[in-house]
């Protein structure tokens, strides 16, 4: 990576935060110079700014200029700022720290290859620099992962009484749970219950990323698509961490 001094990471990351879900026309940024200092004035607010921090970004090949000091963001801008985020692991702009570790341990892997796969697709997607044009693929992976998930829980538990249509997930996943009901305390079964309301909002939210929100006549913006790879992985995570207190199987992080 090119070396950058931590401010200009962060301002680079910011316009391009910015940008994520704003159309082509509204984005916008110039530098203004008045007494007061340097400001970047951007399609959400006026920053200020050190106008070197800039040069060097436009040095870096990162952000355009003209002669007029509008600035674009480079496509090089946003593979950089999308390299940035998946060395970073913050838990604000990435899947939760814990979440991560678990699923990207050995035993999880090696539980739920299939699942482990489709979700890592998803989630490298979601960072790449034209992931606004892969909104509905990010969900088509995402719903994948969770159908996958489930699928290898089937397998992995064998309850005697299954769904057989994969697209059911909570029915699948249901199967098994009931399975680990009778290993539980009282209190962790109102939470698999409760976790089973969750799923099954996650499974609609994943519908709609995939279907491109067709239904609900919205676009659909790259914040949508980290909603779902985040959730996806949460219920993974949680379902995961259940099944193996009741009826053993992987270990987390």
């Amino acid at each position: 990576m090119t070396e950058l001094e931590p401010e200009q990471r962060q301002l680079l990351a910011e316009m391009v935060a910015v940008e994520h879900d704003l159309p082509r026309e509204q984005r916008r940024w110039f530098l203004v110079r008045v007494l007061e200092g340097d400001f970047l004035e951007g399609p959400d607010r006026q920053r200020k700014v050190i106008a070197a921090d800039l040069d060097e970004l436009v040095y870096a090949g990162y952000l355009r200029r003209d002669v007029h000091d509008n600035y674009v963001i480079s496509p090089a801008g946003r593979a950089f700022y999308a390299e940035m985020q998946q060395q970073s692991g913050e838990p604000a702009q990435r899947a939760d720290a814990a979440i991560r570790r678990y699923l990207d341990g050995e035993a999880f892997r090696s539980a739920y290859p299939g699942a482990y796969d489709l979700w890592t697709e998803a989630e490298d997607l979601l960072w790449r620099a034209d992931s606004q044009r892969e909104l509905t693929t990010i969900g088509h992976k995402a719903r994948e992962a969770v159908q996958m998930f489930a699928a290898e829980a089937v397998e992995r538990y064998k309850p005697p009484v299954v769904e057989p249509n994969p697209a059911l997930v909570n029915k699948r996943l249901g199967a098994v749970i009931a399975g680990a009901l009778p290993n539980l305390p009282d209190a962790r079964v109102e939470v698999l219950k409760r976790l089973g309301d969750y799923s099954e909002a996650v499974v609609e939210l994943v519908q709609r990323q995939e279907h491109g929100a067709q239904k609900e006549g919205e676009p659909l913006t790259w914040s949508d698509a980290r909603r779902v790879v985040l959730h996806v992985a949460f219920v993974m995570f949680e379902f995961s961490a259940a099944l193996q207190d009741a009826l053993g199987g992987p270990h987390g992080a």
